[in-house]
């Protein structure tokens, strides 16, 4: 029952979140369309923004549970880069959309835990670096400092998830960015693919 509860009140709140955004959900709307009372809600939760990254944290979990699915289907790191790429930028996307968050609704998002980013980039850089040590292994990459390549390809990656980036592709999809992007990092910008 109890559990019930618990999962009535998310299931409410992202109802209400998707439908008018953090911002103009109110708890006293949550509790209405939950049904419950007002001690119902505090006994479980201390604020919408408490239900907010609850959900948030469900949706970064199912994502990446589908990428390292995705990741395990692959052999070819050049694909799998792709994969992160497409899986990282469609993943944050996904949430400002589920939860409707606006460009101007990001006056928000300081309530997001600082530790809960730096476990994304921390988690976002083991598999980054996984896919790398694959690469050296099978002998298709050559990485003098893992921590910084992964570093910087998470960096790039994180300028397609911002919503205030200029699209520089036009009407490119994020596939075709991802293409762009995994190439860049495979061969630069030089006209030679090997430096000797």
């Amino acid at each position: 029952m109890r559990q019930d509860t618990r999962k009535k009140i998310i299931d409410v709140s992202l109802g209400l979140f998707t439908k008018y955004g953090l911002g103009n959900t109110m708890i006293s709307d949550i509790i209405k369309y939950s049904q419950i009372s007002k001690a119902t809600f505090y006994n479980y939760f201390r604020s919408k923004e408490e239900i907010f990254l609850i959900i948030i944290e469900a949706e970064i979990k199912r994502n990446e549970a589908a990428l390292l699915k995705a990741l395990d289907e692959q052999s070819d790191p050049y694909d799998k880069l792709k994969i992160f790429f497409i899986y990282s930028v469609n993943g944050v996307r996904r949430i400002l959309t589920l939860l409707n968050i606006r460009l101007g609704e990001f006056d928000l998002l300081p309530i997001i835990p600082k530790t809960f980013v730096e476990e994304r980039m921390r988690r976002g850089l083991e598999i980054i670096k996984g896919i790398l040590a694959d690469g050296v292994k099978k002998g298709v990459l050559v990485v003098d400092d893992p921590d910084l390549t992964a570093y910087m390809i998470q960096r790039t990656i994180d300028v397609f998830i911002d919503p205030f980036h200029v699209r520089h592709s036009g009407s490119a999809t994020i596939e075709e960015e991802a293409e762009r992007v995994v190439r860049l990092f495979f061969f630069g910008v030089s006209a030679r693919h090997e430096i000797t």
